[in-house]
């Protein structure tokens, strides 16, 4: 009877890892491939899943090349593999003691720099809104004081230069001023955590092209009346899968 797949996970025997949970799946690739296309149902099913089991291992894109395992993976057995494996194992290369499928490892380098990129470009965005925020601040004053945004005795705005940074996710105009409902919330939340905010920033410019904006807030009220909420919303954020 095949060893369920926790069972080898817990003997070390199939490595787990959790860069990502998911990959993108370009079916044009997979079904132009002529070794796929060979595959009957249940020789596709059992590469699908063998891609699936590959894409959680270390090192990513690999599967063991002992066929006992393998057939554990799979949940069947080593008679059912045998018959599986001539067609299967066409789109695997044997590197050592491991079997190796080129076009995941690909996607997997892939992703790892696009999220490199995005962790940079999330980075010099703080950075910038930070600069900036300082610069603006430095020509109206240095800000209220009191957090508010709002000059003592005079009702001039002089936003903080985190007022300024949330400003900015809804392109608003440094000079716009908050609305009272507004100032009611920012009162409430203030004061903010640097990552906190900066965490923000980043699901923000992440998700500016991504479905329905990733379902984030559309106007600033909201966000400010559901900041703990949308700060875990930002840390827990993953780019969905591309279909």
């Amino acid at each position: 009877m095949p060893v369920p797949l926790l069972q080898l996970l817990q003997k070390g025997q199939v490595h787990r890892v959790s860069d990502f949970p998911y990959f993108p799946l370009y079916v044009s690739d997979l079904l132009g491939d002529d070794k796929v296309i060979i595959q009957d149902l249940t020789q596709f099913g059992a590469y699908m899943r063998l891609l699936c089991l590959a894409w959680q291992q270390k090192p990513p894109a690999t599967i063991p090349s002992d066929d006992a395992v393998i057939a554990k993976m799979l949940g069947i057995t080593i008679s059912e593999w045998a018959g599986l494996k001539p067609t299967v194992i066409q789109c695997w290369q044997l590197r050592g003691d491991r079997y190796y499928n080129k076009r995941l490892r690909q996607v997997f380098d892939e992703m790892i720099e696009a999220r490199r990129k995005r962790q940079s470009a999330g980075q010099l965005g703080g950075n910038q809104s930070s600069s900036n925020a300082k610069e603006v601040l430095k020509h109206s004053g240095g800000g209220s004081g009191d957090g508010s945004g709002i000059k003592s005795g005079s009702g001039e705005w002089n936003p903080t230069a985190e007022q300024l940074r949330l400003n900015a996710l809804f392109h608003r105009r440094p000079t716009t001023r908050w609305t009272a409902a507004e100032l009611k919330s920012w009162k409430a939340i203030t004061p903010l955590g640097e990552e906190d905010l900066s965490a923000v920033e980043r699901f923000f410019h992440d998700t500016e092209h991504t479905p329905n904006n990733g379902f984030r807030r559309h106007d600033l009220y909201t966000l400010l009346n559901n900041f703990n909420a949308e700060v875990d919303r930002a840390r827990s954020f993953k780019e969905p899968t591309p279909l």
